[in-house]
C-alpha cells in the first residue's frame, strides 16, 4: 500500500510546477513571436536604413561639391590678383634695375644689338676689302 500511495502523490503535478511550465512556454512563444516579427519587419527596417544612408551620402557629396566649387572660385580670384601684382612688381623691378645699370654705364639690350649689327657690317666690309 505504501507504494500505491507514493505513486499517486508522484504523478500529480504540483501547482508551482504547472505555473513554471506555463510561464516558460509563454516566454518561449513570446521569443518566437518577436523573432518572427523582426524577421518580417527587419528587412524593411534594413532597407529604410540603407535609403537614409544613401540620402545622407548624396547630401554630403553635394555639400562637398558646392564647397569645392566655392573654394575653386576663390582660388582663381586670388591667382588672378597675385598674377597681376606680380607683373607690376616685375615691371617695377625691371625699370629700377635698368636705371641702376644705366647709371653704372652698362649698355641696354637695344644698344648691344645695335653695336652687334654695326660689328657685323664692319666685318663684312673688312672681308670684302681684304680680298685681292
Amino acid at each position: 500500500m505504501d507504494k500505491a500511495a507514493l505513486k499517486k502523490t508522484d504523478t500529480s503535478p504540483s501547482p508551482v510546477a504547472t505555473v513554471v511550465k506555463r510561464s516558460a512556454r509563454q516566454l518561449w512563444l513570446a521569443y518566437l513571436g518577436a523573432y518572427a516579427r523582426l524577421g518580417r519587419s527587419g528587412l524593411a527596417y534594413f532597407k529604410d536604413l540603407v535609403e537614409h544612408g544613401e540620402e545622407a551620402e548624396n547630401k554630403g557629396k553635394q555639400l562637398l561639391d558646392e564647397q569645392l566649387d566655392a573654394a575653386s572660385g576663390q582660388l582663381k580670384t586670388v591667382k588672378s590678383k597675385v598674377g597681376a601684382r606680380l607683373e607690376k612688381v616685375e615691371q617695377r623691378v625691371g625699370t629700377r634695375v635698368g636705371r641702376v645699370l644705366k647709371r653704372a654705364g652698362v649698355p641696354t639690350r637695344g644698344e648691344v644689338e645695335d653695336l652687334s649689327s654695326k660689328l657685323d657690317g664692319l666685318s663684312e666690309l673688312l672681308i670684302r676689302t681684304a680680298k685681292p
